[in-house]
Order: C-alpha cells, then structure tokens, then sequence
C-alpha cells in the first residue's frame, strides 16, 4: 500500500506495520533534527513518562526498545516502528512508540541547507523499579 508521500507498507504482522522507505530519507545530515529541549532532555521525558505495561511488570521485563522514526522536513515524527529483534514483547513495545510519538515537533534536520527528511533511532528503556 502506498502511503501518498513516498513510503510504501510493505508488511504487517500483529499490529506493527513495517515500510519500505522512499530514497529521499537519509541516514545522517549536516544538521540532525533535534527535539525540543534537545535529545538528553527528550530522552530523560521519555524514562519519566513511560506507563509500564501491566503484563511486563507482572513478568519483570526489563531492557531496552529501539524505535526507528523518520523525522520528516516539518518537524514531524512520523512512521514510527521498533526495530526486528529490537523489542521486549509483553506491551513494551506499544509503549515504546506511544512515548516516542508523545514528543511533538522537532527541529528538523538539514543537509546543504534544505530541511530533509531523517530516520532516526530512539532508545526507550524500560527498567523495573
């Protein structure tokens, strides 16, 4: 299925959508985007915010949730998914990406001074406390 804007569904299994990228989404820039109060702040929001799934609490899961985002030229988090292999299962997952799209806009990335299109990969860490 083609999303309108140059990515392209190309899996979907037990709810997590997996897309094909569009050429023009890079992997670094002269600029990375950067979100608002900068990343150690987001990052330390997104640790303070975390709503512990129930099923992993119960279970003791711990570790850590890649999710990779492609930060659009507006700022925009968008086609947010965790990483195959990089998840803990149990709703932390679910949880991973609702924390990571909770951020807002962004500073978008630039590269030769035009905002571009950035994948970025966000560490959400769920630790039992």
């Amino acid at each position: 299925m083609n999303k309108g804007n140059g990515e392209k569904e190309i899996s979907k299994k037990q709810d997590t959508i997996i897309y094909e990228l569009p050429e023009d989404v890079l992997i670094r820039a002269d600029k990375m985007p950067q979100p608002p109060g900068g990343m150690q702040k987001y990052l330390n929001s997104i640790t303070e915010n975390i709503i512990y799934p129930e099923e992993a609490l119960k279970r003791r899961i711990q570790g850590t949730v890649l999710v990779r985002t492609i930060i659009d030229a507006q700022g925009n988090i968008t086609y947010p998914q965790v990483i195959t292999g990089k998840g803990l299962g149990h709703g932390c997952d679910e949880e991973a990406i609702r924390a990571v799209m909770h951020a807002g806009k962004w500073t978008p990335g630039e590269n030769n001074g035009k905002t571009v299109k950035i994948q970025q990969v966000i560490p959400v860490v769920f630790r039992v406390r």
